[in-house]
């Protein structure tokens, strides 16, 4: 990349890359790898920007867990100690079992609302399909 340097780095989560790449797409300004990595945010995105940015906020609210750790937890969003486990054990942080279970039970409740979310949707969506299908010309 001529021309182009790095002024500062950090930890994007899924979802904030997703938005990311949505405002490149939107502008036309995309190519391979980043169309690529859009698909897996995309697909793998589990929560909406704002509640990751929030989730992120809370998760380092413990100060044994680095930023990096907690975008790790957010896109991965585990369920059970043993997977959280894994990932506290890969960036070497030390967690007491209450301290897990507080960053278990940060995770299940955003997942909560975002499940409930979810069974709110299906039911608009074939409305909507239909009204698509009744503005699109016949082809014959």
């Amino acid at each position: 990349m001529i021309g182009k340097s790095t002024t500062s780095t950090r930890p994007a989560a899924l979802p904030e890359v997703l938005d990311i790449l949505e405002h490149r797409r939107a502008s036309g300004d995309i190519g391979y790898e980043q169309q690529t990595c859009y698909d897996y945010a995309n697909k793998f995105a589990k929560i909406t920007k704002a509640k990751s940015e929030k989730l992120v906020e809370d998760i380092c609210g413990n100060e044994k867990i680095k930023p990096e750790t907690a975008v790790k937890i957010i896109d991965i969003m585990p369920k059970y100690r043993s997977q959280l486990n894994i990932i506290l054990l890969k960036d070497k942080c030390e967690l007491s079992d209450k301290e897990k279970e507080k960053v278990l039970e940060l995770v299940a409740s955003v997942k909560q609302k975002e499940r409930k979310k979810a069974e709110e949707a299906p039911a608009e969506a074939p409305a909507k399909a239909a009204e698509a299908a009744a503005e699109e010309p016949k082809k014959e």
